[in-house]
């Protein structure tokens, strides 16, 4: 049992901090964008204003010699209206290969990088791990950073990643954090 309350990551805590920069790149992921693991979709939100769906990625760190378009979306769920949600398909990438991206241009960019998998064959080795309604309690921010001790190489989230439903209208602070 931890000794970590199971309250609320406080907004201002470090581990929820949102990037400086007008208009910069929130709330970054990526997924698996095919079958075969050459692809990943990378998602993130811009909250003020819509910007260009690109992704700048290569092999080398802060060399991007490639670009991948994608498109923007949002939403109103009631008194609630989402950021700009961008959404960029990066494909025909090589098994077992580091990149790094770059999203975002300007002061406000943000840079990234993840690994393929391996080449599919059944004696393939890769750690994966499963995180259900992760939540962002203390609690949450424990079992994420046990997972990266772990050695991992991705993790498939199931469920919730926020509870924002005993705020007030969402509070839209917390729903996007």
């Amino acid at each position: 049992m931890s000794s970590r309350p199971t309250t609320c990551i406080p907004l201002d805590h470090e581990s929820l901090t949102v990037s400086k920069g007008h208009n910069a790149p929130q709330q970054v992921h990526i997924a698996q964008g095919d079958y075969d693991g050459k692809a990943v979709i990378i998602s993130w939100v811009t909250a003020l204003e819509p910007t260009r769906s690109e992704v700048f990625y290569g092999k080398e760190e802060k060399r991007y010699d490639r670009k991948a378009k994608g498109r923007m979306t949002n939403y109103t769920f009631y008194n609630y209206r989402s950021g700009c949600i961008h959404h960029c398909l990066v494909d025909g990438l090589e098994y077992n290969t580091k990149y790094y991206y770059k999203i975002g241009i300007g002061d406000p960019a943000r840079e990234f990088w993840f690994r393929t998998p391996p080449a599919i064959d059944l004696d393939a080795p890769y750690t994966f791990g499963i995180i259900g309604d992760l939540g962002q309690t203390f609690n949450s921010l424990s079992t994420l950073q046990h997972y990266v001790k772990s050695g991992g190489q991705s993790v498939l989230y199931v469920g919730d990643l926020s509870y924002a439903d005993k705020y007030k209208d969402n509070d839209g602070g917390r729903w996007d954090s």
